[in-house]
């Protein structure tokens, strides 16, 4: 319905739903994150890396329950999730878009941000070294 005239070739029907979810996700800035933002049981998100995403309360179907092939170690009272950034850029792109209400970015000189979204999520965000990115968000009370 975002996006009325967009049709997609008959191998992706069966994948429509999710794959305009996804694009309709990117553009309002929060990415892969808002799969799991948009559950009203989920209290706090916690990414450290594209393929290391956690959740406090997140619903039973966006769990992993496969070990971490990374070696992060999931962090008390959180989950890993099933949610993933496509790589490390894709990370950063999507704290740059989250911080934008904001008025700030993640820069060099400027290495972590924190502050109240209008819609009353906290986010923080840091600049890991190696040039990655890490991202909590939290709902507010």
């Amino acid at each position: 319905e975002r996006f009325p005239k967009m049709k997609l070739p008959d191998a992706l029907k069966s994948q429509q739903e999710r794959i305009v979810q996804a694009v309709a996700d990117e553009a309002e800035g929060r990415g892969p994150l808002e799969e799991l933002l948009r559950h009203p049981g989920v209290v706090a998100v916690y990414a450290v890396s594209p393929a290391d995403v956690f959740a406090a309360t997140p619903p039973s179907e966006l769990i992993d329950p496969a070990p971490s092939v990374s070696g992060v170690p999931t962090p008390e009272g959180y989950q890993r999730t099933r949610v993933r950034f496509r790589d490390v850029e894709h990370m950063r792109r999507t704290a740059s878009r989250l911080l934008a209400p904001l008025a700030q970015d993640l820069t060099p000189a400027t290495p972590a941000v924190e502050g109240t979204l209008p819609d009353g999520w906290a986010v923080g965000a840091q600049i890991m070294e190696g040039g990655g990115a890490a991202i909590l968000m939290q709902r507010s009370q």
